[in-house]
């Protein structure tokens, strides 16, 4: 998937248009297209309610600026990759993957995100381990959501 080239720059839904991803949407309709990463990034922080503590706000923010100032190149992602979606044999070999309706040209980080309520989980701990790189964007994913 990170090898087909995106139809644009920007962050939108496999067909050009709106993404559908609920990290995003927040169950809401489909939000986007943007015409760029950055344009993401400054619309997730502006939609984000984050709350920052006096004494933390400074390594928030800096974590947060940090993370968006990393060149990120588009991908097309599954936008749910969970196990329940990765089908496998009797030796654990992946089969295929179901449930590809929120496919979205994304950041290439975002396959490796979690949803906030699924922070200290297994899967959790397979995404770090898969996609050790994304460690500053993790992080701030998790200040913002």
């Amino acid at each position: 998937l990170r090898s087909l080239p995106p139809p644009s720059s920007g962050v939108c839904g496999w067909d050009n248009g709106p993404v559908r991803c609920e990290r995003i949407s927040m169950d809401s309709k489909p939000q986007g297209p943007w015409f760029s990463v950055d344009e993401f990034h400054n619309w997730v922080v502006a939609r984000s309610h984050i709350v920052a503590p006096p004494d933390k706000a400074e390594e928030i923010w800096s974590c947060i600026k940090a993370a968006h100032s990393r060149s990120h190149r588009v991908c097309l992602t599954h936008n749910d990759l969970a196990s329940q979606n990765i089908l496998v044999d009797e030796q654990f070999n992946i089969t295929g993957i179901i449930d590809w309706e929120a496919a979205a040209w994304m950041p290439e980080y975002w396959s490796s995100m979690f949803l906030p309520w699924d922070r200290k989980g297994w899967w959790y701990k397979i995404m770090r381990d898969v996609f050790p790189q994304y460690e500053v964007e993790r992080q701030a994913e998790l200040y913002i959501w």
